[in-house]
């Protein structure tokens, strides 16, 4: 769940700073509070005089997105499972060919 939701964060972050309408605000304040209310992030104030901001904050989430999703496979790995854009899945822990000749108390780890 917690996954979803950094992805959200990251999805309206990119949203903002490609919305044109920030342009049209006079304030920053206003620039502010309809980055809120609309894409629920802050530094709507910042889309005028300092998109580099926003845009190190959106590479700073995508590069913890990577990390956090590399975590997840790791601990996935450590049960036998994969991930892939299909989803995730139990993969057979030895070939069946590498193993056919030996007792099974050989592979317990």
């Amino acid at each position: 769940m917690k996954y979803l939701i950094i992805n959200e964060k990251y999805d309206s972050l990119k949203n903002m700073i490609n919305d044109k309408t920030f342009s049209r605000f006079r304030s920053d304040k206003a620039a502010e509070d309809y980055g809120m209310e609309v894409y629920g992030q802050a530094g709507g104030k910042l889309w005028k005089n300092n998109k580099p901001v926003l845009k190190g904050r959106l590479a700073k989430m995508s590069e913890n997105i990577l990390d956090k999703t590399q975590a997840f496979r790791d601990k996935l790995e450590l049960d036998g499972l994969t991930m892939d854009k299909q989803g995730i899945r139990k993969e057979p822990r030895y070939d069946f060919d590498d193993v056919k000749a030996l007792d099974m108390h050989h592979l317990v780890l």
